[in-house]
């Protein structure tokens, strides 16, 4: 199913104005626990974490991983949805309809690496491979952190814009 809207995976072509589609599907659904530093942001209180990964194919160009992470004190209700809505809801949707929270910040991070050995894996890549690993945090409308997500990227040819906002002035008709 394609995932309308995106914000974390818009990858163009180089020289092209349009947005490649993106279709999501989920691999894993978890409760994890955690005492990184974006974990104790997200979930300060009891550190359970709703844990989703997902391999994010752009078009028929390249496919992504990425490791999706909100407290599961506050939204529990992940667990409870069907992976058919996982798959065709952008979850920020989720975040605004069913939680009445709107992400309005994000604090992007890139770095180069060997991609996790489960993520070569997965996206059925050569052990050792290196990629761009990009972490989100996002806040809220009121600066709270809301979300934690790692996007791990293999090597390609697309260009990924990244913004702080959804709504990216050049790509409006």
């Amino acid at each position: 199913r394609q995932m309308y809207d995106p914000w974390h995976f818009r990858f163009t072509r180089t020289g092209d104005n349009r947005f490649l589609s993106v279709y999501p599907k989920v691999i894993a659904r978890t409760i994890v626990s955690s005492r990184d530093a974006w974990a104790r942001l997200i979930s300060p209180g009891d550190g359970r974490i709703v844990r989703i990964d997902r391999i994010i194919s752009i078009e028929d160009q390249v496919s992504i991983y990425s490791r999706f992470f909100l407290a599961a004190e506050k939204f529990g209700g992940f667990m409870d949805k069907s992976i058919q809505e996982l798959e065709s809801l952008n979850f920020k949707t989720i975040l605004r309809h069913e939680y009445n929270l709107s992400i309005r910040y994000m604090n992007h991070t890139i770095r180069m690496a060997r991609l996790p050995a489960e993520v070569a894996k997965a996206l059925r890549l050569p052990r050792g491979v290196s990629g761009t690993q990009l972490s989100i945090v996002a806040l809220s409308s009121l600066k709270a952190p809301t979300y934690y997500q790692d996007v791990f990227i293999p090597p390609n040819d697309l260009t990924l814009h990244i913004s702080d906002s959804a709504f990216i002035p050049e790509r409006w008709s």
